[in-house]
C-alpha cells in the first residue's frame, strides 16, 4: 500500500517498524494492562458507537487499543501542537499521562488509518503523530491558525464568496451554515465521505501540511 509508505514520511516518521517505536507500544501495552484510568469507559463508549458504521465497525478491536495506547502515552502531552484543556494534575502528574481527556468522536481521527495500516503499532505512531500535529487543533477553542475558530470563520467567508445565495436560504430557514458544517470539519469528514475519499482528502492534509482543505471542503 502506498499511503502506508509515504504518509510516514510526509510526517518525517520515516519507518513505523524501527526497534524504538516498537517497543514504546509494547511498553504502553503493559501500562494499560497494569493501570487502568478512570477515563477509559469514555473511551470504550466512543469506539462502539463505530459498530453502527459499516465501514468501521470490523476494527473496533484495533481502535480500542489504540485509543488506551494512547490514553497513557506522555508523547502526545509533550508534543501536541496545542492542548485541548488546562492539564489535570496531581502534584507534578498530569492525568491521564497523555493530557487528553477522551471526548466524543476522538476514535474518527484513527479510524481511516486502520485501511492505510495493517499492523496496529504503525496504526497507532502514525494516529499519535497526526492527532499530536493536526488533529488536536480542531477540538480547541484557540484564536491560533489551523484551528476549530479559524477553519470555521474560512468555511463562512468561503461560502458568502462563492454561495450567497445557498447561505441566504440557511439563513430565511433559520439553519447556520455552521451548524452543518461544523460536525464534518470537527470530524476531518471521517463518517461523512465514503473511505476511499477521506482518504484522498487526508493525502492533500498532509501534503500541504494544513487543515485549511477542511474548510473549503466544506463550502464547496
Amino acid at each position: 500500500h502506498l499511503r502506508s509508505k509515504v504518509w510516514p514520511l510526509l510526517m518525517g516518521l520515516g519507518t513505523l517498524d524501527d526497534e524504538k517505536g516498537v517497543a514504546h507500544v509494547e511498553w504502553l501495552k503493559k501500562r494499560v494492562e497494569l493501570c487502568e484510568l478512570v477515563t477509559e469507559d469514555w473511551i470504550r463508549w466512543d469506539v462502539s458507537n463505530t459498530s453502527a458504521d459499516d465501514d468501521y465497525f470490523v476494527f473496533a478491536g484495533t481502535l480500542l487499543d489504540v485509543l488506551m495506547w494512547s490514553s497513557h502515552d506522555r508523547w502526545i502531552y509533550h508534543h501536541s501542537t496545542v492542548h485541548l484543556h488546562p492539564p489535570f494534575r496531581d502534584g507534578l502528574t498530569v492525568f491521564p499521562p497523555s493530557g487528553v481527556v477522551p471526548f466524543a468522536g476522538m476514535v474518527s481521527y484513527c479510524c481511516p488509518l486502520c485501511y492505510v495500516f495493517s499492523v496496529p503499532s504503525q496504526i497507532y505512531l502514525m494516529y499519535r503523530e497526526m492527532f499530536a500535529r493536526y488533529f488536536c487543533r480542531l477540538t480547541v477553542i484557540s484564536p491560533e491558525s489551523n484551528t476549530i475558530l479559524t477553519l470555521s470563520g474560512l468555511f463562512e467567508q468561503l461560502l458568502k464568496t462563492a454561495e450567497p445565495a445557498v447561505l441566504y436560504h440557511l439563513e430565511q430557514l433559520g439553519v447556520p451554515a455552521l451548524s452543518i458544517a461544523l460536525p464534518w470539519i470537527m470530524k476531518a469528514f471521517v463518517g461523512v465521505l465514503p473511505v476511499s475519499e477521506v482518504l484522498h482528502l487526508w493525502d492533500r492534509l498532509l501534503a500541504f501540511e494544513t487543515l485549511e482543505l477542511l474548510s473549503v471542503l466544506a463550502a464547496v
